[in-house]
């Protein structure tokens, strides 16, 4: 459900974030005073590296693009689609559903292109790994 919860609010930020960068690459080019847009997009970006891990790359009229920390993309001039299918109930062992980005697995043993970093890789992480893990400690205690 967090999973869920953080892939939904990336995909409302990055949907703020087109309007705003949109607004300074106008303004720039046009050459209107930008810096109440320029800390609002900041700020949109802080928010949006809380959730997933994010490296930018700066163009010309002050246009940004945004990539999660693995490369894939997140923001290039449109905001791209991050989805996630929760499962409600996961058998003994079992991973959870991939978290994708633009069509690109970016949690999960399937991930060719994993992010390392922000809430939703956390949760990624635990789900996966941590209380498998546990699973697998607490199966053991059982059978003592």
């Amino acid at each position: 459900a967090e999973i869920a919860t953080s892939v939904g609010r990336v995909n409302e930020l990055l949907g703020k974030f087109e309007t705003v960068n949109r607004a300074i690459v106008f303004g720039t080019a046009t050459g209107a005073d930008v810096t109440d847009q320029l800390d609002t997009r900041d700020k949109l970006l802080s928010q949006i590296s809380e959730e997933i891990g994010v490296s930018v790359i700066h163009r010309a009229n002050n246009d940004m693009a945004i990539y999660t920390d693995s490369g894939v993309t997140l923001f290039e001039k449109t905001a791209r689609t991050v989805s996630f299918a929760p499962t409600p109930g996961l058998a003994p062992g079992a991973a959870g559903a991939a978290v994708m980005a633009d069509g690109v697995p970016i949690t999960g043993p399937t991930a060719t292109m994993a992010i390392k970093s922000g809430r939703i890789f956390g949760n990624a992480v635990v789900r996966d790994q941590t209380a498998v893990m546990y699973q697998r400690q607490l199966d053991e205690a059982a059978r003592g």
